[in-house]
């Protein structure tokens, strides 16, 4: 075995898993082994404040899918949304941007920071 695979002893090739083998029982167990991993490592302010956090996206998302209002919303995101990419793709904004990171650089290297 190597790696979690098996080898031939004789070419020392490894054999990957069929496909419905990795689907059906290593996924779900290695998905299982890091929900178990991360359930004990996080601390319970954090865990609460993701079923906050979760919880707030999940109604959000609601009100936005199900309501004339978040479709207007929606509409409106859209259209300011490609407004944004124009304004962005200009060339006084892609100099601007390339001022930004430039002066970034020069002042990271001023300060001896990577």
């Amino acid at each position: 075995k190597f790696a979690g695979a098996t080898t031939l002893s004789t070419t020392g090739k490894i054999i990957a898993p069929p496909l419905h083998v990795t689907r059906t029982v290593l996924l779900p167990a290695l998905w299982e082994a890091t929900v178990d991993a991360v359930s004990s490592a996080t601390p319970q302010r954090a865990k609460d404040w993701f079923k906050i956090v979760s919880s707030s996206a999940k109604h959000v998302t609601q009100v936005l899918k199900d309501t004339p209002k978040g479709k207007a919303f929606r509409n409106k995101v859209a259209t300011v949304g490609a407004d944004v990419v124009d304004c962005v793709s200009s060339d006084a904004s892609r100099q601007v941007l390339l001022d930004i990171m430039a002066s970034t650089v020069k002042l990271s290297e001023a300060l001896h920071t990577p």
